[in-house]
């Protein structure tokens, strides 16, 4: 495959999630120049001493100018209002860009606003270029000829990739909100410094935050909405576990009163792969857990489920499945990377498809333990 190399920069790039672009990105054999730039002159290899012999050194933000002339691709680690500001000025000199902030996320107002409580900000230079919503795994045509990829929450990933294959079938009560549960390790918080989220508050505690109405909510009810065509109504609990990263994602889903008795957990299971079918590489970071009952009823058979360590450090998905027949409850459970699969592999994944590259490049990794 005779393909031509890109060179990207890195906007932020010295945050958790900048950090993991850079060290998927050093191995991306279609990748040729890397170019880390942060607000300030930093040292790179203080910032990223497990990056420390790659030779990455940064630039700043007042010298992108310059450096946008050799640039194919940026990533923006930014916030939503810079990400806004920066996409406008990158975008006229027609380099493509994935944003792993919030702020072109959403197509619906309605939902933008049930997410920030304002209206979104319109720009007539944006308006004229093609801008799509970044789940790889069912927007690929759209990826492909896109101006702009808007990278996906890492929640709204996890909690749309686990309930699509289920909301697909009709045995859901989607009068009722679909309640989610997650844990996210303490990077999610980044990396600015936080009293609560240090090593002192965290060890042995869980922290919850943002009770009232996570912003990933909206985007994964729109999201939803456009792949299945039902309209549903997403209960997201958050807080932050005693781990510095993954996602262990819980979800509870009323099933329909006539089927309760007609379903179980290898039917459920069934829907899941064949949905997510191991012959269709449109799949291949997804993985579902099929593992066989052996233990009695109430013995704690761990291995039916997902945990953290198996995706650490990998673009996977892992999706566990069980079935409440007492009370009619499905119960999914997913855990990913928050910094990989939710955020710098699924944007790498992104960057793939724009430029016609393999869509694992870089991102065939094992988890860690």
């Amino acid at each position: 495959m005779n393909v031509k190399k890109i060179s990207v920069g890195i906007i932020g790039a010295s945050g958790f999630t900048g950090s993991e672009l850079c060290r998927l990105l050093l191995e991306h054999k279609y990748v040729a120049k890397i170019i880390p730039i942060s607000r300030e002159r930093k040292n790179f290899n203080r910032s990223h001493p497990n990056l420390a012999y790659s030779n990455l050194k940064y630039s700043t933000l007042n010298e992108l100018p310059n450096k946008l002339k050799s640039l194919d691709c940026v990533f923006l680690c930014t916030k939503s209002e810079d990400s806004y500001n920066l996409a406008i000025k990158i975008l006229k000199k027609n380099i493509k860009i994935i944003d792993l902030s919030s702020a072109f996320r959403f197509e619906n107002i309605t939902y933008f606003k049930k997410a920030y409580g304002q209206l979104q900000k319109k720009n007539n230079i944006l308006s004229k270029k093609k801008i799509t919503y970044g789940l790889s795994e069912f927007n690929r045509n759209k990826i492909l000829s896109a101006d702009l990829v808007a990278n996906p929450g890492c929640y709204a990933i996890a909690a749309i990739l686990s309930l699509i294959p289920i909301l697909k079938k009709n045995i859901i009560h989607l009068n009722l909100p679909i309640n989610i549960n997650a844990i996210n390790g303490t990077t999610g918080a980044g990396n600015n410094p936080k009293i609560q989220v240090s090593h002192a508050n965290t060890t042995e505690n869980m922290l919850t935050y943002n009770a009232e109405g996570h912003r990933h909510g909206p985007e994964i009810e729109e999201k939803l909405k456009a792949i299945s065509k039902k309209n549903c109504l997403i209960d997201l609990n958050t807080s932050h576990g005693n781990f510095r990263r993954g996602i262990h994602m819980r979800i509870s889903l009323n099933v329909k009163s006539n089927l309760i008795k007609k379903i179980n957990r290898d039917k459920i299971i069934k829907i899941y792969k064949d949905f997510y079918n191991k012959k269709n590489n449109n799949f291949q970071f997804i993985q579902i857990l099929d593992t066989k009952r052996t233990l009695k009823k109430n013995e704690k058979d761990y291995d039916l489920y997902p945990s953290i360590t198996n995706v650490i450090g990998t673009n996977n998905c892992l999706i566990g499945i069980d079935y409440d027949k007492s009370i009619g409850v499905i119960k999914i459970i997913s855990t990913s990377d928050n910094l990989v699969k939710g955020a710098a592999g699924s944007a790498i994944q992104n960057m793939n498809i724009m430029f016609g590259f393999e869509e694992d490049t870089a991102l065939t990794k094992y988890g860690i333990f």
